[in-house]
């Protein structure tokens, strides 16, 4: 699994296979991400950003976000 991942973000970085998918305008992130079909290193990077997206703002405390970024 996590060399996988670590496969997805190399591809990612430089826009390499699905990742080289063209952003739009009327695209959101969301839909971006659920566009994405990467069959050499399977959806784990996908499913990581999909739900990193689906958190609401409101629902992460400020003062835990700025302590994790040591803000």
């Amino acid at each position: 699994m996590t060399k996988n991942v670590f496969g997805a973000l190399q591809w990612y970085k430089i826009k390499a296979g699905p990742y080289s998918l063209i952003y739009s305008k009327g695209d959101t992130p969301s839909a971006w991400w659920c566009m994405i079909r990467d069959h050499t290193h399977g959806s784990c990077l996908q499913q990581i950003a999909l739900r990193f997206l689906s958190i609401p703002p409101h629902s992460v405390m400020p003062e835990r976000l700025f302590s994790i970024l040591s803000w």
